[in-house]
C-alpha cells in the first residue's frame, strides 16, 4: 500500500450500473448485502434474515401481481421493483443453500 500526494481520484457514481440489466444490478447489490451477513453475523442469525427477506419478497411479488393492473404506465419502475424482490429471493436462497 502506497500513498501519493500528487494523485486524485474521483467516483463515477453508478457508471458501473450503465446499460446493465436491472436483474443483474440488483442481484450484485443483494448478493454483497447477504456476503456481509454472513461474513458478521451468527449462523443462526443469517438464516433467520435469508427466510425473512424470502418471505418479504415473495409476499411483495404477490402484491405486485395483484396491483400491477391499477398502477400507472411507469412500466420500468415495476420491472426494476420487481427485479429487487426477486433478486432478493435468489440472493437470500444461494446464501442458506
Amino acid at each position: 500500500i502506497g500513498y501519493c500526494e500528487a494523485v486524485t481520484i474521483e467516483h463515477a457514481s453508478g457508471a458501473s450500473e450503465i446499460g446493465a440489466d436491472s436483474l443483474d444490478k440488483w442481484l450484485r447489490k443483494k448478493r454483497g448485502i447477504m456476503l456481509f451477513y454472513k461474513k458478521h453475523y451468527h449462523p443462526k442469525d443469517v438464516l433467520n434474515i435469508a427466510n425473512a427477506a424470502i418471505s418479504k419478497s415473495q409476499f411483495g411479488l404477490v402484491l405486485m401481481r395483484f396491483f400491477a393492473p391499477f398502477q400507472g404506465k411507469n412500466k420500468t419502475a415495476l420491472l426494476d421493483k420487481k427485479h429487487r424482490l426477486q433478486a432478493t429471493i435468489i440472493a437470500a436462497k444461494d446464501m442458506i443453500g
